[in-house]
């Protein structure tokens, strides 16, 4: 019996390899189409819920337009950020969607120079690195300025009727710069946000004067020999996004992947310390409360005739720190000698803070000096810089300074060095701070 065969035209042959075909078009094409739809509307609701401009632009409700900036005006409580570990408040966006910030608080005490123009000014070299030893503490402390920042345009004019500013004259050279009078007035004045209580230089001058904002949010000019609060500016570039927040005090915008050295909080014990200087392998902390045993706080005399900072000498200041209370503290051995400021700071030395950095001592324990940053904003506490020989200064927590005799006893802010990489634990914030093991 010879087998069947089966023939099969070569009509169905071409319709079943069709049928192959199109069903794969279909299903290559539409399944392409779908990725890129749904990717297309995933950027785009990227862009419209993180790109920060954006997202201020969109709520307008707390937002002055002027010219072709978006100001936050007066009492806004949505322009919390914060940045390097920092809290800043938007100032304005501008039509690039570059962002204006400015810090809540002042970052130091400074005086400006004697008739000095913002370009020459101490502030301007403490703030921003410059071709000379001693400049950038702020700048060099930042956290990736060249992902982050743009160079600010400042309107630095010289200005004489706060009711006639033009913005003539406007600065593009630094990173950062002080608040510009023009910005202030725009945000509401005295009634603006950024009216909080601190003195604070400006950017202008005034004839050969320097502006200033008082603690009551008043507008006055000196020859820039007074030592005030600097608050500090910044751009943010026009990419800038948020990773979270929402710009409350509560829940400020957060632009940064992971939080950095400077400006955080360290725990060693039960104390809580604060980041003032990142030196490479070496912090500097300051203690973010006063110094204090039994719950009460401590005051102490500085010495009994001379500023100099002399742990060998009883009775001082110096030698409390370094004996008596450097060997109660359980963790001690961690604590590093370090050089601290330690030096005049008056007519005499131009109120140059870069005078004060040439003369340091070696220690474990010290105090703040004019020319490091200040993260509190605690009242009446001794620095280690001194008017004359037997005046220190002190810091009030509207960012002035009075002057005390040496004898006198003031509350106290301890400063330490330890080694960076003790530290294994925690994210560096207040209520997570960075801990030994």
């Amino acid at each position: 019996m010879k087998n069947k065969k089966v023939k099969i035209s070569g009509q169905k042959v071409f319709c079943f390899i069709s049928f192959i075909f199109i069903m794969t078009c279909c299903f290559w094409y539409g399944g392409r189409t779908i990725y890129f739809y749904i990717d297309a509307n995933k950027t785009t609701n990227i862009k419209k819920e993180k790109y920060l401009a954006k997202t201020i632009i969109n709520n307008k409700k707390e937002l002055k337009q002027i010219s072709n900036n978006y100001y936050y005006y007066k009492d806004a409580k949505t322009n919390y950020l914060i940045y390097s570990n920092l809290l800043f408040r938007i100032i304005k966006v501008n039509k690039n969607n570059e962002i204006t910030i400015i810090s809540e608080k002042p970052i130091t005490l400074l005086a400006n120079g004697k008739n000095k123009s913002y370009t020459d000014s101490y502030i301007t070299k403490w703030l921003n690195i410059k071709n000379e030893e001693y400049t950038g503490i702020l700048q060099s402390n930042l956290n990736d300025i060249s992902r982050y920042l743009i160079k600010n345009k400042t309107c630095i004019d010289n200005i004489i009727d706060i009711n006639n500013i033009t913005c003539s004259d406007i600065d593009k050279s630094n990173y950062i710069t002080p608040l510009s009078l023009i910005d202030y007035m725009n945000t509401g004045g005295k009634d603006s946000f950024i009216n909080n209580g601190y003195y604070t230089y400006l950017v202008n001058t005034n004839e050969d004067k320097i502006w200033y904002i008082n603690d009551e949010g008043k507008l006055n000019s000196n020859d820039g020999t007074e030592i005030y609060g600097v608050k500090f500016t910044l751009t943010l570039n026009d990419d800038t996004t948020i990773k979270k927040g929402k710009g409350t005090k509560n829940s400020p915008y957060i632009i940064e992947d992971e939080n950095k050295y400077f400006a955080s909080y360290v725990k060693l014990d039960n104390d809580l310390w604060q980041v003032y200087q990142d030196d490479n392998n070496e912090l500097k902390l300051s203690l973010a409360n006063y110094l204090e045993e039994n719950n009460n706080k401590i005051e102490y005399l500085y010495s009994n005739n001379t500023y100099f900072h002399n742990d060998t000498k009883n009775y001082t200041l110096a030698h409390y720190l370094n004996n008596n209370y450097l060997n109660k503290l359980s963790y001690k051995d961690i604590i590093i000698n370090s050089n601290y400021y330690n030096n005049l700071y008056n007519e005499d030395t131009k109120y140059d803070y870069k005078e004060i950095m040439k003369k340091t001592i070696d220690t474990k324990i010290a105090n703040l000096s004019i020319g490091n940053v200040f993260l509190n904003d605690l009242d009446k506490y001794y620095t280690s810089t001194a008017k004359k020989k037997t005046t220190m200064y002190i810091v009030n927590k509207n960012f002035t300074v009075d002057e005390s005799e040496v004898e006198e006893e003031k509350y106290i802010i301890p400063c330490i060095t330890i080694k960076k990489d003790i530290l294994k634990e925690g994210s560096g914030t207040q209520e997570d701070p960075f801990r030994m093991e």
